[in-house]
């Protein structure tokens, strides 16, 4: 969102803030002529290309995200070194750029060929393979899976073939993969949950408040995240549903066309809510987290439970604040050395949760990095 923010800032791309799909005139009708003198007239539309949003919710003030003017990303940025555009912020306009032609090019026709292969004692085993007869939008949208797709094993009927090694896998029901940013972004769209202009902070809140952490790319919910979501869904129902704030936009919409009193609306909302208030003014109880346990502690003998700072996780006695014993938490990347001392590489995080590497014999040792690629196999 920092990186769209200063494209928009500097007029390379238009209101990044939005959930429209739609382009305007200005940008379809010389996008065609841009494609066709780019790629060839079999690749531009006859008439611009339309698009609904999936969101009912969804408010459209603003366009699409599109770059401002026909301009590839060096002949955009040209002139621009000053205004200090990084490496990230051309990958975001190429990206943007790429999406927005590839919307108004003509669609990709696939060959998908299915075999089907009858073994000696009757099993059946069945491949499928794909070739791209025509790219159209695919050439600038993902000209990897053309390259990937161009030809197929050439099989025929009846055809006599030989086993080279045949694996057997036993494959198992598995629970749906956690959240990452794109699918909570994408769930948060369906349940009409937020705009785009507040997604960066959901995302970025959910990590510094330490109600969930990340493995990889995937959110796991921590123990006080746990704890605090099931007490307000269960004491505030109303208001912690899926679907309030859906529901609250299209009453706001009912009453902007006057088919709805707001008075009646926000009395509907704060009746209940007051009396749910003044119960759970009355509650005492305190909210119980559980930690997990992490050994003993060398100081006192008593268990070391995970704890929540401002800084993040960290391991602590439980018998505070009679033993003020802590430790920190390290994860270490496995066949990775620290390229200066070859000591072990262990991953850290910035005050902003932003994750990076460093040496484990710090501060002897002062080497970090962003990526892994630098470190020793």
């Amino acid at each position: 969102m920092r990186l769209a923010q200063d494209l928009y800032e500097r007029g390379l791309i238009t209101y990044h803030r939005t959930d429209s799909f739609n382009l305007s005139a200005r940008f379809v009708f010389p996008a065609k002529e841009y494609i066709e003198k780019k790629y060839g007239k079999e690749y531009a539309l006859e008439r611009p290309r339309g698009f609904r949003t999936r969101s009912r919710s969804a408010q459209e003030a603003h366009e699409a995200i599109r770059p401002t003017k026909l301009l590839e990303m060096k002949a955009a940025f040209k002139g621009k070194k000053e205004s200090k555009l990084t490496v990230n912020h051309q990958r975001l306009y190429t990206l943007i750029f790429n999406r927005a032609i590839a919307t108004q090019m003509k669609e990709a026709s696939i060959k998908t060929v299915k075999t089907k292969i009858v073994s000696d004692k009757n099993y059946l085993f069945e491949s499928e393979q794909q070739q791209v007869i025509f790219d159209g939008f695919l050439k600038v949208f993902d000209p990897f899976y053309v390259t990937n797709h161009q030809t197929v094993i050439k099989l025929e009927k009846n055809m006599v073939i030989g086993i080279k090694t045949l694996e057997e896998k036993a494959l198992l029901s598995k629970a749906p993969p956690r959240y990452n940013e794109a699918s909570l972004i994408r769930t948060l769209e369906e349940k009409g949950i937020g705009r785009p202009s507040t997604y960066a902070m959901i995302i970025s809140l959910i990590q510094t408040k330490n109600y969930t952490e990340k493995d990889g790319r995937y959110f796991i919910p921590t123990s006080i995240g746990t704890s605090i979501c099931d007490y307000l869904s269960s004491s505030f129902p109303t208001i912690f549903d899926l679907s309030y704030t859906a529901n609250l936009e299209d009453g706001l919409d009912r009453i902007a066309n006057k088919e709805e009193d707001y008075i009646k609306l926000l009395k509907d909302f704060y009746t209940p809510f007051k009396k749910e208030l003044e119960v759970r003014k009355e509650d005492s109880s305190m909210l119980k987290i559980e930690d997990d346990v992490k050994g003993i502690c060398p100081e006192d003998g008593g268990n070391l439970i995970s704890r929540f700072s401002r800084f993040g996780k960290f391991i602590a006695c439980a018998n505070y604040p009679k033993c003020k014993y802590t430790k920190s938490i390290v994860k270490v990347v496995k066949n990775r050395k620290c390229p200066t001392c070859g000591d072990q590489v262990v991953v850290k995080f910035t005050k902003s949760k932003k994750r990076f590497y460093g040496c484990g014999n710090y501060p002897k040792c002062k080497w970090s990095a962003w990526s892994l690629a630098v470190a020793k196999v």
